[in-house]
């Protein structure tokens, strides 16, 4: 695991997934465009009904879109949780944190998962968009809240890891 650390704590490694990021993040707004701004909210109402009034507020180009983006947002959280791991890697490459900060990296792929079955659960909502399933839009919002909660979490530690002195933890 050290090895793989030092590698993903190179600075091509980091500024490349930097890099491939920052793009998808134009790929998703411009697959998705006026339906974007709907999105963080469906994803995190636990309601069905609110699900059913944000989904059914789109006109059919929207709901197009939205299916659409599920293309690329397959792809998208595997790309930022390489760049976050890459981000990880580096603080704790700086900080000389020892092997046990290893566990860390389960962060990222926590997200990752999380996205992915949000995703999933998204995608089976579509199916019965008109009349949603309560349990699933519980379920789709739980995974989105994980997801969220996990990003703003790690990237609140890493911007402030990063910014910090170098001390070592051991």
């Amino acid at each position: 695991m050290t090895k793989l650390r030092h590698l993903l704590a190179t600075p091509r490694m980091f500024w490349c997934s930097f890099l491939i990021v920052f793009l998808m993040q134009f790929v998703m707004g411009y697959v998705l465009g006026d339906a974007g701004a709907d999105l963080v909210p469906l994803q995190l109402t636990f309601d069905a009904d609110s699900f059913r009034e944000i989904v059914n507020s789109w006109t059919p180009q929207q709901l197009a879109q939205y299916k659409a983006h599920f293309a690329p947002d397959f792809i998208y959280p595997v790309m930022y949780g390489f760049f976050l791991a890459c981000w990880l890697a580096r603080v704790l490459t700086k900080f000389k944190a020892g092997p046990r900060w290893n566990a860390a990296f389960a962060l990222p792929c926590g997200a990752v998962l999380a996205d992915f079955f949000e995703n999933s659960f998204h995608i089976a909502l579509l199916g019965s968009h008109a009349n949603p399933d309560p349990g699933l839009v519980l379920i789709a919002a739980s995974f989105a809240s994980v997801k969220w909660a996990i990003l703003a979490l790690l990237f609140a530690c890493l911007i402030v890891l990063s910014l910090m002195r170098v001390r070592t933890f051991s």
